[in-house]
């Protein structure tokens, strides 16, 4: 695993690097500024961020915000105080863990696991949401074209879903790109 650590202390970020030696995690870099933060997660191939620093700060939550949008992956936040409702903000710009009372050697490797297993349910989630979304899209352009046909042809629904089925399976095509084809087709006629 390719870890990337942030913190503007050099001593907290040599501490975070020997709490992983003899695992599996190879760091990559350090970070010591949210100003390079950015230009880093966008360069560097990392597979979990680790941030110690003593409060956190919108640069570098924003940082994280904008890197889970384009390269989603684990983040672990170790904080020495907490601000108001920067929990719920970290956790908005795609922080997996963030620990209060600082960075501690002997929580490092559990809060990593249990990092890492939460993000991959958070994606595993986020792709069965996607899915659904994209399934619902996919049925109400099908309704849509069914509707036609229904109108257009004075089928029943089961008939119009038959007709749809059927030229898909002659055109060796999915049911909803038959359904788009006749959305698009309508659309023309009514122009």
């Amino acid at each position: 695993m390719r870890i990337l650590v942030v913190d503007d202390s050099e001593e907290r970020g040599q501490a975070v690097k020997e709490a992983l030696d003899g695992t599996d995690c190879i760091v990559v870099g350090q970070v010591h500024s949210s100003a390079a933060l950015r230009d880093v997660l966008k360069r560097q191939d990392v597979d979990v961020v680790i941030a110690s620093m003593s409060s956190p700060d919108r640069d570098t939550l924003e940082s994280f915000r904008s890197s889970a949008d384009e390269n989603p992956r684990a983040v672990v936040m170790f904080v020495d105080e907490d601000g108001a409702d920067m929990a719920s903000e970290a956790v908005r710009a795609g922080v997996s863990a963030y620990i209060v009372d600082g960075f501690s050697s002997k929580r490092v490797r559990s809060v990593l696991e249990v990092a890492i297993l939460r993000f991959q349910e958070f994606q595993r989630l986020k792709g069965e949401l996607e899915k659904s979304k994209a399934a619902l899209a996919d049925r109400k352009l099908i309704d849509r074209a069914k509707g036609i046909l229904m109108e257009q042809r004075g089928l029943s629904e089961p008939d119009a879903y038959a007709l749809l089925r059927k030229t898909a399976m002659a055109q060796n095509q999915k049911i909803v790109d038959v359904a788009r084809s006749v959305l698009s087709v309508t659309e023309l006629l009514r122009t």
